[in-house]
């Protein structure tokens, strides 16, 4: 472990020392620096830092910052700056006798003392409008730094995972060596700099009697602040250095890198430290607000008791469920058995299939309480969290094709919402975060949500997507007018864009009307708001609030977050909105809602079973309005385990689904893609997927975005076919590369690229292919006879035993193959040797076309079984994981 010790254990400050051959500087720091937000023009004409509390404050050894913390939020996460910031930084030196000249470097206001005297007062460079060319090359210099910065990161996460290869391999000491040495070199490259920036720079030439100068460094921007440092040097000497409190670094290209890389870790460090108290203060406020929603617990009044003997009953939802059903003569269908069960329920907690283990295991248990306990398991796991990821992307129109300041924010969203979910918070938790739009990389936050694809009013998208996800209201027709397919008028929906945009009213441009103009035809459609109208924050969906004066005097004094923390406790106090999230979950284990559609309903329309939702919905609340707690109560009733019939599942009356039976469901992209893999046990070992820097090699679909995003493929070029074949595989099965509209449902249709892509696809065939990483591989390898094989095979792909037509159709298949399907002489240790050598040459990121096309070829045939039988077996495979029976939920 020494090479890794030596260089993985750095820091990547150090390594940025190491590898630009510069030496940290004295460890002790004695510059004081502190932050202060919500700078104005007041704030910097009075200079009035003893006025304010800094947000921040953390200790630095260098007269100087480059980058600066983000602004915290009481949440501990990062949130949209509405106004400037300024640093102040103090501290002393020791300087021996002499002249010397000092440079303050700035590009704002700024000021510098020394031993308590002001001595510069700078202003920012009066700004002129850029011409045509200046301004494409300006855009082209931030095109070229933002690709700098994202494989300086995928570099760095490259030679981690490479050197750990090159160390678990089992090559010699001295080619270890050389290997690692080259990787550092390749990342040394993506190190290189230009000079420092150019930017403006006041001179000072002080005298020193050898005793210490007390120094005070100020400066504030309404904007970005840049670079703000003070560089010294003799006077009548040669280079300038950044001045430090100890030792000076040398202002050259690379000592300025270092100092960047150092200061950078020093404002994580800062960050870390600052946002850790918010942080438990706000999980310390939904714990309460979750104690709260349990405390107001009490019992339901309405669940039916009278109901036939042979109504079959698990929990309270049957008994719901089975009052219509007796009223309607209907008798459910049976339970599924415990393979059809156990595959059902791991798709639909997990987003897997079962292994064969798994399956076998919980077929041999006896005790009656045995699925209980299996969903118990399944949803204490944070795998729970998985499927839902890829809903609630759909539902809130995760774009993962952001493009320009910010290429892309979609990791940190993805992120959130798996985190909510595999931390079990309160839905309400999740409404909030939301609304807030705070966190950004890599504090897996909600900013991203604040940005919009191509959109004149990216609030107006967004007030849409959350009426849409979490109070069933439809207002994408008032986006331009006022609705014509319910009351909602433009106005309604710009109300909500204003809450969302922190109280601030919110303009209707030109191009988000259709109202009279001239040169334009009369409007087929209502229209009572027009271009220029400026909309105030409104809330439509509660009576007491759409008076706009009462709701005015609510809103007074209110900073831009306390309104979006408003419109978060209105969305989740709404009775209506408990009932939208929980028929949300039923629709997706049961396959059609209580109330459909799921995202488009109100108070007049028809539910199935009212009194059913009622009850979730008073659940969903009193368990601290809990997705789990619904999906756990779903999951353990007769009406999820019962078997699929056909005759049975759409049995209706007037008002909806009887739910006699359950519904015949495909699976989704994430379930087939993920399962898939799962099956032959291997990770997708695909090339890097990056966004915003760099979000690694995914496991999972959710984990993954569309590949025509324009930076990405700059970025990291077109040489990434496995990632291509798993993109292009799960989008014929439904998934969406691009989200730019919210989508509460997929299209689940057959269509005929479905069997061509799992047929033919690259994917697939890499997946059907029995090299040495595949399952089948090893399993092919184990003491079995063919017939307990062929068992094997079927309850790891099926979750079931074989039939005797199947176990003759494989013994036909490998039958004459099977007793000589070893290979004799196979070296297992040295083949594996040879393998793991090969798979680190080149760095994913860095892929040329030649290695390119060897990938797409995929992996060569394991040399441990002999070829026929390897072929046959793949054959086997290939048309079992194509079958309908691989590809449907039991």
């Amino acid at each position: 472990m020494r090479l890794l010790r030596l260089l993985t254990g750095f820091p990547l400050c150090l390594l940025a020392w190491l590898v630009l051959g510069a030496k940290p500087t004295d460890t002790k720091e004695f510059v004081l620096v502190e932050q202060f937000e919500d700078v104005n023009q007041d704030f910097i004409a009075q200079w009035a830092f003893d006025q304010r509390q800094p947000q921040l404050q953390w200790h630095s050894d260098t007269f100087g910052t480059i980058t600066y913390p983000g602004k915290l939020s009481p949440s501990g996460k990062s949130m949209l700056r509405t106004g400037g910031y300024a640093v102040r930084l103090t501290g002393s030196r020791m300087l021996p006798p002499g002249d010397y000249e000092l440079r303050l470097r700035s590009a704002n206001h700024s000021r510098l003392y020394v031993d308590g005297e002001l001595k510069i007062t700078a202003k920012p460079p009066v700004k002129r409008e850029l011409t045509a060319q200046e301004q494409a090359e300006k855009q082209a210099q931030e095109k070229a730094e933002r690709e700098r910065q994202a494989k300086q990161a995928a570099a760095q996460t490259e030679l981690e995972k490479s050197l750990k290869r090159i160390e678990e391999s089992q090559l010699s000491g001295e080619e270890k060596e050389r290997r690692a040495k080259a990787i550092q070199a390749e990342v040394a490259k993506m190190y290189e700099d230009g000079p420092p920036p150019e930017i403006q720079e006041h001179k000072l030439v002080i005298s020193s009697n050898g005793t210490p100068i007390v120094l005070r460094l100020e400066a504030a921007g309404e904007q970005k602040l840049g670079e703000v440092s003070l560089t010294m040097k003799a006077a009548g000497t040669g280079s300038a250095r950044l001045l430090t409190s100890r030792s000076d670094i040398a202002y050259s290209k690379t000592g300025w890198k270092g100092w960047a890389e150092v200061e950078k870790q020093r404002i994580q460090e800062a960050m870390k430290n600052a946002a850790a108290s918010r942080i438990a203060a706000w999980n310390r406020h939904w714990e309460q607000r979750r104690a709260y929603w349990q405390g107001l617990r009490k019992e339901h009044l309405q669940i039916p008791r009278n109901l036939p003997a042979q109504m079959p009953l698990q929990n309270d939802i049957d008994r719901f469920l089975g009052e219509k059903l007796a009223t309607s003569g209907i008798t459910p269908s049976g339970l599924t058995d415990d393979h059809e069960f156990v595959r059902r329920v791991y798709l639909d907690a997990w987003g897997l299939i079962p292994t064969y283990e798994e399956v076998l295991e919980f077929v041999a248990d006896r005790k009656p309480d045995k699925r209980d306990r299996l969903v118990d398991r399944l949803l204490s796991d944070k795998r729970w969290a998985d499927p839902w990821v890829g809903y609630w992307e759909d539902v809130l129109a995760e774009n993962p094709s952001i493009q320009g300041a910010i290429p892309n924010t979609t990791g940190p969203f993805k992120d959130w919402i798996y985190d909510s979910f595999a931390n079990d918070h309160g839905f309400d938790r999740f409404v909030t975060e939301l609304a807030l739009m705070e966190g950004d990389f890599p504090e897996r936050g909600t900013l991203g949500f604040h940005t919009a694809v191509l959109s004149d009013v990216p609030m107006a998208d967004k007030a849409n997507i959350v009426s849409l996800a979490f109070m069933s209201a439809q207002m994408a027709c008032a986006r331009c007018h006022d609705s014509i397919i319910n009351d909602y008028k433009q106005r309604d929906l710009f109300g909500i864009a204003a809450l969302l945009n922190g109280g601030e009213p919110v303009g209707i441009p030109d191009t988000s009307s259709v109202g009279a103009k001239p040169g334009r035809r009369k409007p087929m459609v209502s229209v009572t708001s027009f271009p220029g109208d400026k909309i105030a924050p409104q809330w439509v969906f509660d009576a007491d609030k759409k008076d706009a004066n009462s709701l005015k005097k609510t809103l007074q004094g209110k900073d831009p977050r306390e309104h979006r923390l408003l419109l978060a406790n209105w969305i989740t106090e709404n009775p209506h909105y408990a009932k939208v999230i929980v028929n949300r979950v039923w629709q997706r284990f049961m396959g059609d809602g209580l109330v459909n559609p799921v995202d488009t309903w109100d108070g007049n329309s028809k539910v199935s079973h009212p009194a059913l939702l009622e009850y979730l919905a008073n659940e969903f609340v009193w368990s601290g309005q809990s997705i789990k707690h619904i999906e756990r109560l779903i999951l353990k009733s007769h009406a999820y385990q019962r078997k699929t019939d056909f005759r049975l599942s759409d049995k209706r009356d007037d008002s909806g689904r009887l739910f006699a039976a359950q519904i015949q469901r495909r699976m989704s992209a994430e379930q087939l893609v993920d399962s898939l893999f799962h099956s032959v046990r291997r990770g997708m070992d695909a090339e890097r997927m990056a966004y915003d820097g760099d979000y690694g090699y995914p496991e999972r679909l959710w984990q993954f975005v569309t590949l025509s995003n324009e930076e990405d493929t700059e970025l990291l070029g077109s040489a990434r076919p496995v990632l291509q074949g798993v993109v292009s595989l799960a989008t014929s099965f439904g998934w969406r590369e691009q989200r730019q509209n919210p989508s509460s449902t997929r299209i689940d249709e057959p269509t005929a690229l479905q069997p061509l892509s799992l047929a033919n696809g690259a994917a697939a065939n890499r997946l059907f292919r029995l090299t040495d990483k595949s399952f089948y591989t090893r399993l092919s390898k184990k003491e079995l006879s063919l017939d307990e094989f062929t068992n094997l095979l079927f309850l790891n792909v099926f979750s079931r035993q074989a039939t005797l037509k199947e176990v003759a159709w494989v013994r036909e298949a490998l039958g004459n193959v099977w007793q000589e399907r070893k290979v004799e002489d196979y070296d297992e240790a040295k083949l594996a040797k040879e393998a793991t050598a090969k798979s680190i040459l080149v760095p994913d990121h860095n892929l040329a076309n030649e290695v390119a096309k060897e990938l797409r070829k995929g992996e060569p045939l394991t040399q441990s079984l002999k070829a026929e039988y390897a072929e046959r077996l793949e054959d086997v495979l290939w048309a079992m994981h194509n079958s309908p029976e691989f590809q449907f939920v039991p």
